[in-house]
Formats: structure tokens, sequence, C-alpha cells
């Protein structure tokens, strides 16, 4: 069986690693928890969402799920949470996305990609199937979630999938954070058809800024290191500007059949924002919202 690994983000913030490099996020207030995402569907986060729940002697609050996007690697273990009349949130304009990458076909092409080492051995009971679609609650912007001392609010962030969500999340006792997930990252996805256009990303990131800026004092993501420096919206405005002007590095990039050009080539030794992107999905003229 397939088994998650934890760690402590702040008194109230867990961060808990599933099996596709995601990365999801449990939030305990005083008298609720959220869910921040729900990873593959691949062992049962359910199991470690209770096992640390009870370690922190917060079993018998209630616990509500939300989705940033429809994405195999962040919606697809919701069904655990669905079946027990635990509600999910996710944007539906991101309907089309969850209901592809729910798909078994989609989800087992990217079996052979994962690697469980250290994490137990993967058996048939490790795969959990795929919520219905049509039980999801709508999340849109300035839905707000008061936890307990802990508030999340939602904020729409059109990009990586056009449904993408980000959540402010203030502690009154402690930090306040931006979780961008997917929506902006160090390696951010923006390619794909379901992607909007570099210009219409940018437009969602200028609006986001406007509406959050100020208001935290850290991100977290949900890849690479789990955490972004404060200038990540910043970083990924000033690239988008360069994209659309032809002035961006423009490596290829290739992931599991499909292909896009890397604004500028990674620096492991620095954490900064960065896009792939495609030459036919720059300006809005180019694509079609669905």
């Amino acid at each position: 069986m397939l088994t998650f690994s934890y760690e402590p983000v702040s008194k109230r913030i867990t961060r808990i690693y599933g099996f596709l490099t995601e990365m999801m996020y449990l939030v305990e207030g005083d008298e609720e928890v959220a869910l921040i995402d729900t990873g593959s569907g691949l062992g049962s986060l359910k199991k470690v969402v209770d096992e640390i729940l009870l370690l922190h002697g917060s079993q018998d609050k209630s616990i509500k799920v939300l989705l940033t996007h429809g994405h195999i690697d962040h919606a697809l273990g919701a069904w655990e949470f669905d079946k027990i009349g635990i509600p999910v949130y996710m944007n539906r304009v991101d309907d089309y996305v969850y209901r592809t990458n729910s798909q078994d076909s989609f989800r087992e092409a990217f079996m052979p990609l994962t690697d469980f080492e250290g994490h137990g051995v993967y058996e048939n009971e490790d795969y959990i199937p795929a919520a219905p679609l049509e039980h999801f609650h709508n999340l849109t912007e300035n839905d707000s979630f008061d936890l307990g001392n802990v508030t999340i609010t939602a904020y729409e962030c059109p990009g990586h999938t056009k449904g993408s969500m980000t959540f402010l999340i203030k502690e009154n006792d402690g930090d306040s954070y931006l979780f961008t997930g997917d929506a902006g990252n160090g390696f951010t996805f923006l390619y794909q058809n379901y992607s909007t256009s570099v210009e219409e990303y940018e437009e969602s990131l200028k609006s986001l800024k406007e509406k959050v800026d100020g208001r935290y004092n850290k991100i977290l993501i949900s890849h690479e290191k789990g955490m972004e420096e404060m200038g990540l919206l910043e970083d990924l405005i000033e690239i988008c500007e360069k994209i659309k002007f032809g002035k961006t590095e423009e490596i290829p990039f290739t992931y599991n059949g499909s292909s896009g050009l890397i604004a500028r080539k990674p620096n492991p030794e620095c954490s900064q924002g960065n896009i792939v992107f495609h030459k036919d999905r720059i300006w809005k003229k180019n694509t079609v919202i669905s």
C-alpha cells in the first residue's frame, strides 16, 4: 500500500506530499478544517488526513475540500471525501478538464511516470475512483471560509486552466499565505489547449495582484519546494511581457506527448517564476474560450 508523508508549514497548516509530485495542504481552524486539493487519487488521502487530525486533536471538526483546479494531480482523490458527505468545492469552469482527467485511460497513462520509491508498493486498492462531477459545489471569486481564527478566501486566476483558483489563507494568530497552487509557480504550464493565452494570463495575474497586494507574507505552491519568493506575481507578469514581445529564451519542452517552450532557463539555485507557453497561444485572438 502507498503511504503519504507530511510536514508542518505552521501550527495550523500541514503540507502532504502526493505521488505525482503534487502537494496538498490541510488547514486547521479552531472550529473547522479545510483540505486544499486531493492529489492524484492514488493511496488513501482520507486516512492520512484522519491521522493528522487525530495527532492534533482535531478529529471531531467538520471538513470541507477546496480544489484549485480539475487536473489529475489535484482533484482525483476527492471521491474518498465526497462518498461520506464531505463537501467538495471546485470552480465549475474546469468541468471539461476534470471530465478528461478523470477518465481511467487518461489516469493510467500517468502511472509509468510515477516513482513510488519511499512510499510503499502500489496495489490495486490504492487506485481511488473518480468522484461524480455533479456532486461538486461551485467555487467562485470571493468565496470565503471561516474555520475559526483562520479564514480562506478564494480568488480566480485563469491561466493554467480557465477555472484555476488561488487562496488567501489568513491565520489570525500567525502568518498570511497566498496559495497559488498551479496558477503560478516556478514552472507554470500555459501551453495546453485548455489554458488561456499569455495575454489573458497576464491580465489574471495583474487582477490577482491588485486584490491581494500587501495582504500576505508567504507564498505556497503545489509542486517543487512548496514555497515561492514574495515577488512571484511580479516575476510572472514580467515574463508574460517578455513572451508577448519575443524576448524569452524559448527552450523546447515536451511532457507526456505535448510540447511547448520554456520562457527562460530554469535555475535550481534561484527560486523564480517561469512559464511554459505555446507560440500559437500568446494573444487573445488565437484562443477560443470553451
